[in-house]
């Protein structure tokens, strides 16, 4: 059965994150999926956002599984 995840993405400074919706990986041995309800951002990902610290790839923001 493939799990369905909802994630945001960060691709650049001052650009609204992207909404991604994807099937999560088939889990190895000793991997778990943990179900995040809420979130919260730091400082530092405001001064990501804002353009005062530079990240070398895309941050994807982990919003929700449809697991049960």
């Amino acid at each position: 059965m493939a799990i369905q995840g909802n994630f945001f993405v960060f691709e650049k400074p001052h650009q609204l994150l992207r909404a991604v919706s994807s099937k999560i990986s088939t889990l190895e041995d000793g991997e778990i999926l943990v179900k995040i309800n809420y979130a919260t951002l730091c400082g530092s990902d405001l001064h990501t956002f804002c353009g005062f610290m530079l990240l070398a790839q895309s941050l994807y923001l982990f919003k929700t599984a449809n697991i049960y």
